[in-house]
This record gives C-alpha cells, sequence and structure tokens, in this order.
C-alpha cells in the first residue's frame, strides 16, 4: 500500500486551507454520482493527481449508503449528488445549493457558470469538501480551484459562513 498522505503524531484539527485534504492516514475518498462523465473524469483527475504529487491513496465511490469514515470530497451539488444531499442534511450550513442558484446567506447567485468550492470538518477528525455548480462551466470553474497536493495556497475569497457538521 502506497503512502496514504502526509502523517504527523500531532492531531490537528480538521479545518484549515483547502490543502488539508490531503492531511490525511486513510486514503481520500472521492464521492461522484453514477450517471455524470464530467463528474467521473473530474474525480480521476483528483485521485491521479493526488496519486502523482502527494504518492496517496485515493478511492472514487459512486454509491455509497454510509459515508466512509475518511477525508470527502463531494462532486456535483444535492440534486446530482446523492452522496452530496446526505452529507449536506447532516450539516447546519449557511449555505444552499440547487440547480439553479447558489445561495450563501443572505446572497444569492444565478448566473450560468457559477460554481462553489467550500470545506468544513467532518466527523471531528475528517475534513470534506463540496464541489458544485448551477451547470457544467460553474462546475469546472470550481473544481479548478482544488489544490493539487499539499503546499499549494489557494485565495480565500469573501465572509466567512458558518457550517457544522
Amino acid at each position: 500500500m502506497k503512502n496514504s498522505g502526509l502523517s504527523s503524531s500531532i492531531e490537528r484539527p480538521p479545518h484549515g486551507p483547502l490543502h488539508r485534504i490531503y492531511e490525511t492516514l486513510g486514503p481520500l475518498t472521492v464521492l461522484v454520482p453514477p450517471d455524470s462523465k464530467l463528474l467521473y473524469q473530474t474525480a480521476l483527475q483528483i485521485t491521479h493527481d493526488w496519486t502523482l504529487y502527494g504518492n496517496g491513496d485515493a478511492v472514487i465511490l459512486q454509491a455509497a449508503e454510509n459515508l466512509p469514515d475518511s477525508n470527502l470530497i463531494f462532486l456535483g451539488g444535492p440534486e446530482q449528488n446523492n452522496m452530496t444531499a446526505q452529507f449536506l442534511a447532516s450539516c447546519v450550513s449557511d449555505i444552499d445549493i440547487s440547480s439553479n442558484e447558489i445561495k450563501v446567506g443572505e446572497y444569492r447567485y444565478t448566473l450560468p457558470g457559477t460554481g462553489i468550492i467550500f470545506h468544513q470538518p467532518w466527523q471531528q477528525r475528517h475534513m470534506a469538501i463540496v464541489i458544485a455548480g448551477i451547470d457544467g462551466s460553474g462546475f469546472s470553474s470550481a473544481a479548478q480551484l482544488l489544490p493539487k497536493r499539499t503546499g499549494m495556497v489557494v485565495s480565500d475569497w469573501g465572509k466567512r459562513f458558518s457550517v457544522h457538521c
């Protein structure tokens, strides 16, 4: 088995920059619906990049009744991906995603090409990232913001909103 990520003897809380998703002792799990070629291709790219740049293990799941005990990346909003819907239903959040708008707090985004990427703690010691868009272009734009490896800094825009699972 390959190195499954960066290991540390110090337990860190599951928050911080997006690249912390790769700091895991287990495999990185990418959750994608079974019926979307675009989302599956993105999952392949994410897992390829993590294997290539981080020498880490990654798993793509197209269906799961129970979410795994690992760091998670959800591809697609709740209307596209049942696993995203299940995850977001377990969270208290200021973020709402549908096929025609993304709401962040009191702000509504409805233009084609709009996407979102955000993260939050998962099961006290893990991290989850959701990548979604109003359309394929918005999803692709948001997916490009996911760092390919640790140490890559991605800008943090806007005000902080509350998301708790």
